[in-house]
């Protein structure tokens, strides 16, 4: 496992799924250290290990491989970012087939090396009955918001905003972002910082046209994850802390 990996759980066919293989082949470093992975294990709710091995020219530039139900079909698959080591990271979806833990689709590499992107979530962000795959490309440079859905062996591009950030260079924390319904409307919409991270977008792909519900200006930079208010039982209630440890609440 990796040092700072992370074990996601599951309720159905797949329990636990982590990342393996500690790998020096990339020297990116963009999530803290320069150790990336070069494998994926899953354990099976009979007790049964699968592993997936990545060819040297791949890592897994992640610390987390959350599951999700991005094909529909109400078992979980394991989203995470692979990348190559000379076209830089493509946002990739693996899960268990016949038996073996395999590659079922990807989204097209950035085409640099050392450019990456961080995953926001699987939601049905266009409210059209089908999910779609969120992530920002590039974070750090530019970020651009992305929808993908599954199409065959590939993740297809839907929609593509820029002016967003969910990362900054050297941070373990990947969960500068959530998922939302901000307006009432019944569909899911996201909450990212802005490109600069000194303000927050709300936004929204209801009806597969993009707007933004609201825009919050900040006094200092988004530093950790979101999160839900405890005790707080309203849906679309969040906190995030500030640079400088100030801690800002989000709610309507």
């Amino acid at each position: 496992m990796l040092p700072d990996g992370v074990v996601s759980f599951g309720q159905g066919q797949i329990r636990e799924v982590w990342l393996t293989g500690p790998t020096r082949r990339y020297a990116h470093g963009v999530i803290g250290d320069a150790i990336e992975a070069s494998g994926l294990r899953v354990q099976l709710a009979d007790g049964s290990i699968l592993d997936a091995v990545l060819d040297k020219q791949f890592v897994f530039e992640d610390r987390l491989a959350p599951l999700v139900d991005l094909t529909g079909d109400s078992e979980d698959e394991i989203m995470v970012v692979r990348s190559y080591l000379n076209a830089g990271a493509a946002l990739s979806l693996w899960g268990v087939r016949n038996g073996n833990l395999v590659r079922i689709a990807e989204a097209p590499a950035i085409g640099s090396s050392h450019r990456w992107l961080n995953p926001v979530g699987v939601a049905d962000f266009d409210g059209d009955g089908t999910p779609e795959a969120a992530a920002v490309i590039t974070p750090h440079i530019g970020g651009i918001l992305k929808l993908y859905s599954v199409a065959g062996d590939k993740l297809v591009e839907e929609e593509s905003v820029r002016g967003f950030s969910n990362h900054f260079i050297g941070s373990r924390e990947l969960g500068l972002s959530a998922v939302l319904d901000a307006n009432d409307d019944n569909v899911p919409d996201i909450v990212l910082p802005t490109s600069n991270r000194r303000g927050i977008r709300i936004v929204t792909f209801a009806g597969q046209q993009f707007s933004e519900i609201v825009t919050l200006p900040l006094s200092r930079r988004v530093w950790t994850a979101f999160a839900r208010v405890p005790g707080d039982k309203r849906s679309n209630s969040l906190v995030v802390g500030l640079n400088g440890g100030i801690l800002a609440h989000i709610h309507q």
